[in-house]
């Protein structure tokens, strides 16, 4: 149900700046490989409903589309309050780059998320790639280097945590002492799924029966 989610996020966008909120939707990998038509992980019903219009694939969300251009202009890092999100996670080689969250975004709007750019940079080769912030999974893979590289990510962040999600767990889960938390609680399988709530400067993981356990 990927139109039918992301037309939702859309309009939920556009109804909580209507009422002084804000929505934001972050870029992710399946959302990078989709714009390089990469569509190994797409559903069928894409490809059969493409051919019936008589288009490409690619077309579903080209950058004359609504939802792709809508796309093309999501970030990739963003900071709220003492928090900082991205979809897979910031790497200690991408903290040895030194680069703010605006400058990746703009990366990615200007020449990476664009139709017309095939060819990539060394920094956007690195962004794209398993160190970039839409692949990354080392905090889940052990040994993590150190404790203290969390840290200096965090400093040069000015945060004091890290939410990814990118790896699927079975619950989310606070890792490295609360420094990251993984969101990804695997709905996906249609078995488990959690949403993490930040209320009232408490953290819960928020279960699917609407109960809520405190992280």
């Amino acid at each position: 149900m990927v139109t039918e989610v992301l037309w939702l996020v859309y309009k939920l966008e556009h109804q909580a700046k209507a009422q002084g909120g804000k929505v934001h939707f972050l870029i992710g990998n399946h959302e990078l490989m989709f714009i390089e038509s990469d569509f190994r992980f797409l559903n069928e019903k894409y490809v059969g409903a493409t051919k019936v219009m008589g288009i490409r694939t690619s077309d579903l969300y080209a950058e004359n589309a609504v939802l792709g251009n809508w796309l093309r202009k999501r970030p990739v890092i963003i900071t709220i309050d003492d928090l900082l999100f991205t979809h897979a996670g910031i790497s200690p080689s991408f903290l040895q780059r030194k680069l703010p969250a605006k400058k990746v975004t703009k990366q990615f709007y200007s020449h990476i998320l664009k139709s017309s750019s095939r060819r990539k940079n060394a920094l956007q080769t690195f962004l794209t790639s398993d160190e970039g912030p839409l692949w990354y999974r080392g905090y889940f893979v052990e040994p993590f280097p150190s404790t203290q590289i969390l840290d200096d990510i965090l400093d040069f962040f000015e945060s004091k945590k890290i939410i990814v999600g990118h790896t699927s767990l079975r619950s989310i889960t606070s890792l490295f002492e609360g420094r990251v938390i993984g969101v990804d609680g695997n709905i996906k399988e249609g078995i488990t799924g959690e949403i993490m709530i930040i209320e009232n400067g408490e953290t819960f993981r928020g279960r699917r029966n609407g109960s809520r356990i405190k992280l």
